[in-house]
């Protein structure tokens, strides 16, 4: 298995949630997109373990970033645009995203210290298998075995993400990958 995060390596924004171990980087969807839908929690939640399960592997954040807004550029880099329909339902989407739902990224501009502002219309998702393909030390089959559970996990359409069950039951938690 990958490196273990410590909070000497994650920083100072890790705090404990149950048995999990959280920081602000594992929980931008749920902060932008929250929402009285249960179905849209719980696959946030799931998103949630994703990053931490990324995490743990690998010993680096997946999304990290200064703002929410950065975060959400950065996950819209690895798998594209966010769904409309899930887009309507998010509390806080006017925050990071027109009327026409195309995300507004927001900058601070480092010479004149302003916050700058540039639509993305089009983003070409590069695929969760552009960070973990490094690995190369990792055994390939368990490798790819993380990666579809991932895919998986961060799928953009939440009634689309994998399920609690079929997670819990995915060869690379179960230990039985061919």
């Amino acid at each position: 298995m990958g490196r273990v995060c410590s909070p000497q390596s994650c920083g100072p924004k890790i705090f404990k949630l149950g048995k999990m171990i959280l920081n602000r980087y594992h929980n931008h969807l749920c902060l932008v997109f929250e929402s009285l839908d249960m179905n849209l929690r719980q696959a946030l939640k799931r998103h949630t373990v994703g990053c931490c399960l990324y995490e743990l592997y690998t010993g680096e954040t997946l999304f990290p970033g200064p703002s929410n807004n950065d975060m959400l550029r950065r996950h819209m880099e690895l798998k594209g645009p966010f769904p409309k329909k899930m887009l309507r339902k998010g509390a806080f989407t006017a925050q990071h995203f027109k009327r026409d739902m195309n995300f507004e990224a927001t900058e601070d501009d480092p010479v004149t210290r302003k916050v700058s502002r540039r639509l993305i219309l089009n983003t070409k998702p590069k695929g969760i298998g552009s960070k973990v393909s490094n690995l190369h030390s990792e055994d390939p089959k368990l490798l790819s075995s993380f990666k579809d559970l991932l895919d998986k996990i961060f799928f953009l359409d939440p009634e689309k993400r994998i399920t609690v069950e079929q997670a819990l039951s995915h060869p690379f938690i179960t230990g039985k990958v061919k």
